[in-house]
């Protein structure tokens, strides 16, 4: 069109505004342009009689807010009570701004546009808005403002991002407080471009053949309209994709993207709102919702639902599954834990998946790691999540992924990169929303990665057999590895258990082949150290059994070293005799292949002679254990730590069987020998001391152990306070205080020790336990017998929840509850 007669048409829509507005005050009376400045000036406004003279005139395009100040003040001069219609000019200030955006593309009459315009219906919707999904749950309202702003909904795959979108449209077309919906499919900038430029069209019925330009038309008619609109930029997959594009700020505007991404540069677009999993009451209302009323109860339907990780997508698969193929909640969940079966096995067929979603679960969770992959550098996304895959979905410690063996498996030749690599792997991971990171609440800095459920099991099912077999070897050696450090009993040493019993449930043959991996035989002792030594016990019996049935490779080291294990376990978990005599056992085989002076075949005839003391043959024990030392001697010298070790076992079974003086005698050759070593004020002699005044306090001379213990436990106090063996030293101070008659210091003492082994080791430690257990008794003791009693049942309840009703602790507890 040229110039002038665009010019000519723009003179003419601003003389179609001018003249509905001088109608209006030509109907308030005719004020004059003075009193429409003065009434204006009365509102707290200002606004020129030039001014109002080129507006009302035609002459000038007004800004919104002076069109409201002529409105009001034409309305005051004609006296008339409460506001003026401003709607009714909200709506011929829309039509004027429409018009001009039509004259500025320039390609349509304005009979054509005003007619187009006085057709349209509002509210409208542009874009295939999805439809209603059965059973939907609300899970945006207050997150999400109803006024303006720009928000960003993020999460996994299958979260139902997109459905929250739809609904909130939909909510507010109902409530008539939305004009304008525009859905579009921002998967790539093409289809954004596309869906803005068809908005576009449609709102200002103009068409360039340049698309980009028309998606701007958009961006500014948006900016000017005084109609409430909301635009959804839905499954974004690249920040890139909106560069230019996004929606203007606006006071009546609202943007919504949904996406699987969280970069750190989506935060200048919006505010991000996390759309998570359902919790545990939505899930079973969704489920009630879309399953037969016979196909279980609220628990089966949670248990269904914890199964599913409480995916939306994928109940919302699984409940059709169930439907069509008439199966209940128990049915299906074994179905389910079926390892052999896919995930492609237990969703419907692609031509009856629900509510319109395009694919199946399995290719949705695909597609999240297919992206996160190919982000750089390229590869190490997959390969950290394959890792993470076999592990616990509660968290695995990220420090396992930073272990060599963990970083090995990273795709690059030098060592440097596979450690950068391996990081930047979980970072990307988590900017598509396939891992969360958090911070241990009991460290404060152990840093948790969690992975959902159905992420892990899609991904290990896209593993060969042989990745399967390295992956699980490297998760194990990674554990391993991380293992090194922390201390029994501590939060690291609980979650690496965890994840290690996680692999040996999914990977138990990658675990034994070619012969037992080390890490089983950690992961039970962990087991045992942190009190459930009933639990380890049967651990190692499985670890045992499965050597000899000839069903793993394994070497009769190997054999020996389960046996051992089994054995050691069976004793602390009390079964004395039982240890005895797999100690027993254990000595004749080794016997017909070591030789007789062989280090370990010594040690095993150690133990089976302890453990046959502890199971009450005492004068047999100290008759082995006194042999035993004199070989010790000979072979190994008098210096050896197992000749040491043999000796302080003979001390203290010559105590158990009433030979104070010759246990002392014993252990107060160890202390003159450590003294001479390194010196009176050495931890190692205080140590040795307070081992050989324990024997002088059985004699008689209590207040010489009570003095060594508290010399002993004030020096640990002061160098490690938290360590194990400061607290072991503080319980027996605290032990030979009750012994010497200061039941109340003892108590205090022990109550304080309690407090401190509660907050390093946790409620299950055996040290923890074996503090309240002697709590008891001294408060039984001291004739405080109501709390002993209560405490007494605390604890027995504790016990039946965590180790069980025939552990070592409840056995003690009647006897610490004896009359004294």
């Amino acid at each position: 069109m040229p110039s002038s007669e665009q010019g000519n048409q723009v003179d003419e829509i601003q003389l179609w505004f001018a003249r509905q507005l001088r109608e209006f005050v030509a109907g308030a009376g005719g004020p004059s342009y003075r009193q429409l400045a003065l009434g204006i000036d009365a509102l707290g406004a200002s606004l020129s009689k030039s001014t109002i003279e080129r507006i009302l005139n035609g002459r000038t395009h007004p800004k919104p807010e002076m069109v409201e100040q002529i409105v009001r003040a034409a309305h005051a001069y004609a006296g008339r009570p409460g506001e003026p219609d401003l709607g009714v000019w909200e709506r011929h200030y829309d039509r004027l701004q429409e018009r001009l955006i039509v004259l500025g593309q320039g390609s349509r009459t304005i009979a054509n546009a005003v007619a187009d315009e006085e057709g349209r219906i509002w509210p409208r919707r542009l874009g295939s808005i999805p439809g209603a999904v059965e059973a939907f749950q609300e899970r945006l309202d207050p997150l999400v403002d109803r006024v303006a702003g720009s928000f960003i909904l993020t999460g996994t795959g299958g979260v139902g991002k997109t459905q929250a979108a739809a609904e909130y449209i939909r909510g507010r077309l109902a409530a008539g407080d939305l004009d304008l919906a525009i859905w579009i499919s921002a998967g790539a900038r093409d289809t954004i471009v596309s869906g803005m430029a068809a908005a576009a069209t449609d709102l200002t019925g103009a068409s360039y053949q340049d698309p980009e330009l028309m998606a701007h038309r958009l961006r500014t008619w948006l900016a000017g309209t005084r109609h409430r609109w909301c635009v959804v930029l839905d499954d974004l997959s690249d920040i890139s994709h909106v560069r230019g594009l996004w929606p203007l700020p606006s006071a009546r505007g609202i943007t919504l993207a949904t996406t699987r991404r969280q970069d750190d540069g989506l935060r200048g677009y919006g505010r991000r709102v996390e759309v998570g999993v359902f919790r545990r009451d939505q899930a079973v209302t969704f489920l009630r919702a879309r399953l037969p009323a016979d196909a279980g109860s609220d628990d089966d339907l949670a248990g269904l639902a914890h199964d599913l990780g409480f995916l939306p997508l994928a109940l919302a698969q699984v409940s059709t599954y169930m439907c069509d193929r008439e199966l209940d909640c128990r049915t299906f969940r074994a179905r389910w834990a079926d390892t052999r079966r896919r995930l492609a096995d237990l969703i419907p067929e692609p031509s009856a998946l629900p509510d319109d979603y395009p694919v199946g679960l399995d290719a949705a969770l695909e597609l999240s790691v297919v992206e996160a992959d190919k982000l750089h550098p390229a590869g190490t996304a997959r390969t950290v999540l394959q890792i993470l895959s076999v592990l616990d979905p509660n968290g695995v410690p990220e420090s396992v992924l930073r272990t060599p063996a963990a970083t090995a498996l990273m795709p690059s030749a030098d060592e440097d990169l596979r450690r950068d690599a391996q990081r930047d792997g979980v970072r990307n991971l988590r900017r598509l929303n396939l891992l969360d990171i958090a911070v241990d609440d009991a460290t404060a800095e152990t840093r948790i990665l969690r992975v959902h459920v159905l992420h892990q099991r899609s991904t290990a099912e896209l593993m060969s057999a042989a990745r399967r077999y390295e992956v699980a070897q490297t998760a194990a050696q990674a554990l391993l590895d991380c293992w090194a450090a922390p201390p029994s009993g501590s939060a690291l040493d609980r979650m690496l258990r965890a994840n290690a019993f996680v692999l040996y449930r999914r990977e138990p043959e990658a675990l034994f082949t070619p012969e037992p991996h080390e890490v089983l035989f950690r992961m039970g002792r962990s087991l045992g150290e942190a009190g459930q030594a009933a639990a380890a016990v049967e651990h190692f019996r499985q670890i045992d059994a499965r050597v000899h049935d000839g069903t793993t490779g394994g070497t009769s080291v190997l054999a020996f070293k389960s046996r051992g294990y089994l054995a050691w376990w069976l004793a602390q978990a009390g079964r004395h005799g039982e240890a005895a005599d797999a100690f027993e056992s254990l000595y004749a085989d080794q016997a017909e292949v070591l030789d007789p002076e062989d280090p370990d075949l010594m040690q095993t005839r150690q133990s089976a002679a302890v453990w046959r003391g502890h199971s009450g043959d005492l004068d047999v024990a100290r008759q082995q254990l006194e042999q035993l030392y004199l070989e010790r001697i000979r072979i190994q010298g008098p210096h050896h730590r197992d000749t040491i070790s043999n000796r302080n076992h003979l001390a203290n079974f010559r105590s158990y069987c009433g030979d104070f003086q010759g246990a002392w005698e014993l252990h107060d050759q160890a202390l003159r020998e450590t003294e001479a070593r390194v010196g009176p004020d050495h931890p190692d002699t205080l140590r040795a001391r307070a081992t050989a005044m324990r024997h002088r306090g059985e004699m008689g001379e209590i207040q010489r152990a009570v003095e060594a213990y508290r010399a002993l436990a004030e020096h640990l106090q002061g160098a490690v306070p938290g360590h194990p063996s400061t607290f072991s030293a503080r319980h027996q101070l605290h032990e030979w205080v009750a012994r010497s008659g200061q039941l109340d210091a003892a108590v205090a003492g022990m109550e304080r020790l309690l407090a401190d082994r509660l907050a390093a080791l946790g409620p299950e430690h055996p040290h923890t336990l074996d503090s309240r257990l002697l709590l008891i008794r001294w408060r039984n003791r001291s004739g405080d017998r109501e709390r002993a009693l209560a405490e007494a049942d605390a604890l027995r309840r504790d016990l039946e929840r965590t180790l069980g009703p025939d552990s070592v602790f409840a056995r003690a507890i009647p006897a610490a509850l004896e009359p004294w």
